[in-house]
C-alpha cells in the first residue's frame, strides 16, 4: 500500500512538473580544473554549440569554502542598464535554498534533500521559472547539468549564476 501511494504521489508531481514545456534548454558542463580557475562552466544549446561560458577566479592560498552571499550585475537588455543583484544562502533544514534578488524580483532556488534537481520559482508565488538537473553520470565523471527555462521573465544569466553558486557550495561541503 505504501509503495503504491508513493508511486501515485511521484506520478502526480511528475505530471504537474511536465505540464509546462521548456522555452529553452541548455547543457551545462563543468570544465576541467585549471590551476588559476575556480569553477568554469560551458553552456551549450541542444545542437552542442557553445553559447556562454562562466568563469571565476580565485587567489592562491584561498581554501574552498561555503559561500553565503554573492553580488553580481546583469545587463538588462530592455533598459540597457547594468542591474545589481544578490544571491543569499538561506537556512532550509536539510534542503538547499538560495534567494536571488535582482531588478525587483525575488526568486527562490531550492534543492530538496537527496535530489539532483534544483528549481527556480518566485519566492512568494507558485510556478517554476526554470530548473536544472545534475546528470547521474556526474557522480563519477565530468559534471553535467540539463537546464530548462520555462519563462521569459528573467535573463537566463540568473539561472547560470545560480547553478554555478549551488555547485560551488556543494563542492565546498564535500
Amino acid at each position: 500500500m505504501n509503495i503504491i501511494l508513493l508511486t501515485l504521489i511521484t506520478s502526480i508531481f511528475a505530471a504537474k512538473d511536465s505540464s509546462k514545456s521548456a522555452r529553452r534548454t541548455y547543457l551545462v558542463k563543468k570544465d576541467l580544473f585549471s590551476l588559476l580557475k575556480f569553477s568554469q562552466f560551458s553552456i551549450l544549446v541542444p545542437e552542442n554549440h557553445l553559447v556562454y561560458r562562466i568563469k571565476s577566479y580565485y587567489t592562491f592560498g584561498r581554501k574552498l569554502e561555503v559561500i553565503h552571499a554573492i553580488n553580481f550585475t546583469i545587463l538588462n537588455s530592455t533598459s540597457n542598464e547594468w542591474i545589481p543583484g544578490k544571491i543569499i544562502l538561506t537556512p532550509a533544514g536539510l534542503d538547499s535554498k538560495f534567494i536571488i534578488k535582482w531588478d525587483g524580483y525575488s526568486i527562490a532556488m531550492t534543492t530538496k534533500f537527496g535530489s539532483l534537481t534544483t528549481t527556480f520559482e518566485y519566492e512568494y508565488h507558485s510556478g517554476i521559472l526554470a530548473k536544472f538537473k545534475k546528470r547521474i553520470s556526474s557522480l563519477v565523471w565530468r559534471t553535467k547539468f540539463d537546464l530548462q527555462v520555462f519563462s521569459n521573465d528573467l535573463p537566463d544569466t540568473i539561472y547560470f549564476i545560480g547553478l554555478a553558486m549551488k555547485e560551488q557550495n556543494t563542492k565546498s561541503k564535500g
